[in-house]
């Protein structure tokens, strides 16, 4: 088992094994819990989305023709998200 140094400012120094181990790479980013008193980190998955604005659903609608399931698919997510405003 290797051990983590923690600073006196939080940071964590990871063992060079343990991140080439993990394919961690500076600026990779960790999920930690606390779980029966042990820490536990992961690595964590970014995942990336865009919302759309009714208008811009309405601009992209316009130039294509989309699928019409597709459509309807986001005009109901368009009136969903306006009612939750």
């Amino acid at each position: 088992m290797d051990a983590l140094i923690l600073s006196d400012r939080g940071t964590l120094t990871v063992p060079a094994k343990l991140r080439k181990a993990l394919g961690l790479k500076s600026g990779s980013l960790l999920q930690a819990e606390a779980r029966d008193g042990m820490l536990i980190l992961h690595p964590a998955q970014v995942v990336r989305y865009t919302v759309y604005d009714e208008a811009k659903v309405k601009r992209v609608l316009a130039a294509t023709e989309p699928d019409p399931s597709l459509a309807a698919t986001l005009r109901k997510k368009a009136k969903s998200r306006k009612r939750a405003a």
